[in-house]
């Protein structure tokens, strides 16, 4: 899995929560209603994929910043690049995404 993947559903999660719940600190009936309607969207996800539906598109800012990442390893592993360079340059990447 590339790290933009994971990344991508970690704030996808976080946001699309955010947004659902509304408030900072639900109640329990809240919180449980809120949780059980995002186990069914994960249920209905995982059908979509097993139904061979193809998977959303990413947005391009994330599909731009795959590539750069992409062409930083590619540096590092033709030894155009060293190790803290290669970190240093996907960290600065990376922070300037977010």
């Amino acid at each position: 899995m590339h790290y933009l993947d994971w990344f991508a559903v970690y704030t996808g999660f976080h946001n699309r929560w955010n947004r659902k719940v509304g408030v900072r600190h639900p109640n329990l009936w809240v919180f449980i209603r809120k949780l059980k309607d995002e186990e069914s969207n994960s249920r209905r996800t995982v059908h979509t994929a097993n139904r061979g539906e193809a998977p959303p598109a990413w947005k391009r800012s994330f599909r731009l910043l795959q590539q750069r990442i992409e062409r930083l390893q590619a540096s590092y592993s033709d030894g155009r690049r060293d190790i803290s360079s290669y970190w240093r340059a996907v960290a600065y990447s990376v922070h300037n995404f977010t």
